[in-house]
């Protein structure tokens, strides 16, 4: 299984480029914004962290992602889930292309479409 999944890292990693180069660049919003995106990942908290928060990975149907906290009210959303929230958009200096939540609300799952 490993062996086989270092074989196929190239092609997986050209899929992944040419996602990006085709992705959108996240639109300048004002203020709040409700969004419906795609789970792509979710991150597991570090046990160590004094306050262990789990944090979600988020694809627009555009390409542009987001990273952020995971709501109480998504607490049963799995990857390949469409969820629907009200939140606040930070894109990131570095790139145009993916961008930081906070303070997410009104959650909800739209589409189950998990593992």
């Amino acid at each position: 299984s490993l062996v086989k999944q270092e074989e196929e890292r190239p092609q997986r990693e050209a899929q992944y480029a040419a996602e990006k180069e085709a992705a959108s660049p996240i639109p300048e919003f004002d203020g709040r914004v409700t969004v419906e995106m795609t789970v792509v990942s979710i991150k597991e908290p570090d046990e160590s962290a004094m306050y262990p928060v789990q944090k979600l990975v988020l694809k627009h149907r555009d390409g542009w992602v987001l990273y952020g906290s995971l709501p109480s009210a998504l607490w049963e959303v799995k990857r390949g889930d469409e969820v629907r929230m009200t939140l606040r958009v930070e894109v990131s200096k570095d790139d145009p292309k993916f961008g930081f939540y906070s303070r997410p609300t009104k959650a909800s799952i739209t589409k189950k479409g998990g593992e």
